[in-house]
């Protein structure tokens, strides 16, 4: 019994990592898509920008010492007065071959994920873990409304009790048993008389998207479905997801303004209005309404 609960265990622990990363990718999908650059260089990754963003909170756009355009991770190597990098030194890779260069703003363009230079990553890590605990809470409430049963048999009898009771597992619609082989055997419900909560936790868990989606800025109206709310909730929750939005918009754009100006380009950064129809898609409110 104690390797079988070990296993169970270590079973379940599985289980949460995989419900958590699939949270975290989900999340992290939508916050790198958030966002579409035009006018790039053929060789420059918008994906790679919003990636490095997503998980330093910088990336710097420069020529390499091949004299060709390119982004790079960097960490900054000199702060001035206003806490404001000033060199940076980048690193990319050629060929699998790690390679540096320190560059200043005269030469570069640092482009930063919001106001406060930081990546995303450590936010949407934190939605994962809340999102993840309300699953494996619905997960636990689930089994626990599950009946099982308490069922008394005589020695030799065991296999005869497991064929009946994988047949009912198996959703047969008949199950054919023998009198005899079973006038000794007595099976009755172990009831907990647990409450299902599947409705409150699911809501619960829209709730957390929700939030998560407003904290970056992601437009969630079918979320919070607005004729719930009043005219001053609607316009808070619109002036949060404004206010987070431009937090990462602002600095793209100075960025895209600062490389056309530097480097003669004419880059382009807004947001992607088809993440609002992925929301909608995956957060609405109908499939609650349904389990009611």
């Amino acid at each position: 019994m104690g390797k079988a609960l070990k296993s169970y265990a270590e079973y379940k622990l599985r289980e949460t990592t995989r419900e958590y990363d699939f949270h975290y990718k989900h999340l992290k999908k939508l916050v790198t898509n958030m966002f579409t650059w035009e006018g790039l260089p053929k060789q420059i990754s918008a994906r790679f920008i919003e990636d490095v963003l997503f998980h330093n909170g910088l990336v710097v756009f420069h020529e390499n010492n091949k004299k060709i355009l390119t982004v790079s991770r960097a960490v900054s190597s000199f702060i001035n007065s206003y806490d404001e990098p000033c060199e940076f030194n980048c690193y990319s890779r050629d060929m699998n071959e790690l390679e540096s260069e320190r560059k200043t703003l005269l030469e570069c363009v640092p482009i930063y994920n919001n106001t406060l230079m930081e990546g995303s990553s450590y936010e949407v890590a934190y939605f994962a873990n809340k999102l993840t605990n309300v699953d494996k809470t619905i997960d636990v409430n689930l089994d626990n409304i599950k009946t099982p049963f308490i069922i008394t048999a005589p020695e030799g009898q065991q296999l005869t009790v497991e064929t009946l009771m994988t047949k009912r597992a198996n959703g047969e619609p008949w199950i054919l048993m023998y009198e005899e082989g079973m006038r000794d055997i007595k099976i009755q419900p172990f009831n907990f008389d647990i409450k299902n909560y599947t409705k409150e936790l699911t809501e619960m868990k829209q709730n957390i998207m929700a939030e998560a989606l407003t904290y970056f800025g992601i437009d969630n109206v079918n979320v919070y479905k607005r004729e719930r709310l009043t005219s001053g909730e609607v316009e808070q929750n619109d002036d949060h997801i404004a206010i987070n939005r431009n937090s990462m918009d602002k600095m793209r754009q100075l960025a895209s303004k600062q490389i056309n100006d530097m480097f003669g380009l004419n880059t382009r950064v807004f947001m992607n209005d088809k993440i609002c129809e992925e929301v909608e898609k995956i957060c609405s409110m109908d499939n609650l309404e349904e389990i009611q």
